[in-house]
C-alpha cells in the first residue's frame, strides 16, 4: 500500500461539457448507491461521478474526472471517497482518492497491492475493502490503524455504522453465514454471529447502529439481530423460492426493512414484536456496551460548499506505507479463524422441522411490495434476473418519519437505484401496506461526454 499527499493541481469541471459539441460513447454505470441517511444518492460511470439530492429528487453536482468506480459520501459534505474504474491510466481500481468537491481535488490519495471492493467511511472511520483485507483508517488524519485479514469478499460485503460512537463494522468471516463485528473505534473484534447456513449475499446496519440484518445467497429469508449482543430478534421471510436479495434498507426509526432482489421486486417488512423471534434458542456471546445515546446530525441535501465544521483536514502523513495488504502490521493481534462458542439443535437430535419452527425459518411475510418498472425487457433482465439494483427509505415530504414512540407517522418514501442508472420513487402506505405506488422516476444518466483534458489534469499527481 502507498500513501500520499492529494493533488491540488488537478481540478475537475462541473457540469456536462463536451469536446467539439460531439457526442463520447454510451456511459457506463459502475456504481450508485446512498449517503449515510440515503438524502443523496452519488453515481459513479465512465465519464466521472454524479451527486443528487434525493428527496426531491435533483442533480446538485457532476464532475468529469474519467471513470470512476466507487464513490462513497461523507453525508452532504465535500467529502468524498473516489476508487478509479481502470478506463484511465494511473486510476485504476487499487487506487483510492480523498476528493473534496469545492476545491475540486484530492486531499490524500492512497495506493493498494490489489482491487478496492469497497469503501465504507463515517466521520470518524473510512474503512476500504480489498478481497482478502480490510483497512481502518482515522478520517482526521487519514492514518492507517488496522489491518485484519478475512474470507473471500470479492463484493465488498461489509456494512459500518453512521453513528460515531460507537462505531461498528459488520463483515463475512471465514466460515458461510458468519458476520464479524468489529469496534472500529478500540480495534477489536466484539463478536461472531452464525446469521445463516449458507454464504451470506446481504448485511445493513441501521443508522444508530443497534441493529443488523443480514441476507444469504439462498435469498428466502432475511434476519435482524441487536448489536453488539448478536440476539436474534426477527425472521422475515422474502418468498418460498430462491433469489439474490441485492440490499438491506432500514428505515431512519429502524422500525421497517427493505429488501430488493433480482426478481424485479422490493419487499418492505414491519419490525415489530408480534414478528420476533425467539432469541433464546441460540447462545450468543455475552459481551454488552453501552451507548452514549449521541445523535446523528440531520441533513436534506447536498452543498459542496466545505468548512471544518463539515469534513476533516488532511495534513500530510507521517507513517510509513505497509508492505503487503495480507500481512497484519501489529497493531491489533487478531485471528479471524477463532471460533465462540456455538451449537446447534440439530446435533441435539431436535428434527428438522422442528428446528426450523425454533429457528424462525417461516418468518414474518412483508406488508408492501414494490415492482421495477421495465424499461426494455433485454437491457434490463438476462435470463429472467434482473441486474443489481439498491433500496433506501426515506420520510416522505411532509411525513414526520418517526418510530412507534416518535408520534404519528404520514408515510415513507422508498427510493430505487439501478443498474441502467435509473432512479424511482414509491409511495409507501405504512398503515395498509399493499402495492407501493410509483410517484417519480429519473434518469441519473449526464447526456454529454465529459472533458478528457480535465481527467489527464486529475491523473497528473499520479504521475
Amino acid at each position: 500500500m502507498i500513501l500520499g499527499g492529494g493533488s491540488r493541481s488537478g481540478a475537475g469541471s462541473r457540469g456536462n461539457s463536451s469536446s467539439g459539441g460531439s457526442r463520447g460513447p454510451k456511459e457506463t454505470v459502475y456504481h450508485y448507491g446512498f449517503n449515510q441517511d440515503a438524502s443523496c444518492v452519488a453515481l459513479g460511470s465512465s465519464r466521472g461521478f454524479s451527486v443528487f439530492n434525493t428527496h426531491p429528487f435533483r442533480p446538485s453536482l457532476h464532475e468529469s474526472v474519467g471513470g470512476v468506480g466507487i464513490v462513497e459520501m461523507l453525508y452532504c459534505t465535500s467529502l468524498l471517497a473516489l476508487v478509479g474504474a481502470g478506463d484511465q491510466a494511473g486510476f485504476s481500481p487499487r487506487c483510492l482518492k480523498i476528493w473534496n468537491t469545492k476545491r475540486q481535488s484530492s486531499l490524500f490519495d492512497v495506493a493498494f497491492m490489489s482491487k478496492i471492493v469497497g469503501v465504507r467511511l463515517n466521520r470518524r472511520r473510512l474503512v476500504v475493502a480489498l478481497e482478502r483485507a480490510l483497512y481502518i483508517f482515522g478520517l482526521e488524519k487519514m492514518e492507517k490503524l488496522q489491518e485484519l485479514e478475512m474470507g473471500e469478499n470479492r463484493g465488498g460485503l461489509l456494512a459500518l455504522s453512521a453513528r460515531e460512537e460507537p462505531s461498528y463494522l459488520a463483515y463475512p468471516g471465514h466460515e458461510p453465514g458468519v458476520v464479524l463485528l468489529h469496534d472500529v473505534l478500540s480495534l477489536r473484534l466484539i463478536n461472531k454471529i452464525t446469521a445463516h447456513k449458507t454464504k451470506l449475499a446481504a448485511l445493513a446496519l441501521s443508522l444508530d447502529g443497534s441493529l443488523l440484518a443480514t441476507a444469504s445467497v439462498t435469498g428466502t429469508v432475511i434476519r435482524v439481530m441487536s448489536v453488539p449482543e448478536g440476539r436474534w430478534l426477527y425472521t422475515l421471510r422474502r418468498g418460498r423460492s430462491s433469489c439474490t436479495i441485492f440490499s438491506l434498507a432500514f428505515n431512519h426509526a429502524g422500525t421497517r426493512l427493505a429488501a430488493s432482489s433480482d426478481k424485479g421486486t422490493v419487499h418492505i417488512f414491519h419490525l415489530s414484536s408480534s414478528s420476533s423471534s425467539s432469541s433464546d434458542t441460540v447462545p450468543r456471546s455475552p459481551i454488552t456496551l453501552q451507548s452514549n445515546g449521541s445523535s446523528i446530525p440531520a441533513s436534506s441535501s447536498f452543498s459542496s460548499s466545505f468548512s471544518s465544521n463539515e469534513a476533516p483536514s488532511f495534513p500530510p502523513p507521517s507513517f510509513p506505507p505497509c508492505s503487503s495488504p495480507t500481512t497484519t502490521t501489529g497493531l491489533l493481534s487478531f485471528s479471524p479463524h477463532s471460533r465462540l462458542p456455538t451449537f446447534s439443535l440439530s446435533s441435539l437430535g431436535v428434527p428438522k422441522q422442528v428446528t426450523d419452527v425454533v429457528m424462525g425459518v417461516e418468518g414474518t411475510r412483508s406488508f408492501a411490495q414494490a415492482r421495477l418498472k421495465t424499461h426494455s425487457i433485454n437491457n434490463n433482465k438476462e435470463g429472467g434476473k434482473w441486474e443489481k439494483n439498491v433500496c433506501a427509505l426515506i420520510p416522505s415530504r411532509g411525513g414526520s418519519g418517526l418510530g412507534r414512540e416518535g408520534g404519528r407517522e404520514e408515510g415513507e418514501t422508498l427510493v430505487v437505484l439501478t443498474a441502467e442508472g435509473h432512479c424511482y420513487q414509491y409511495a409507501v402506505d405504512v398503515r395498509e401496506g399493499g402495492v407501493c405506488r410509483l410517484v417519480d422516476e429519473k434518469t441519473m444518466l449526464q447526456e454529454e461526454s465529459g472533458s478528457q483534458a480535465v481527467a489527464q489534469r486529475l491523473l497528473s499527481g499520479w504521475a
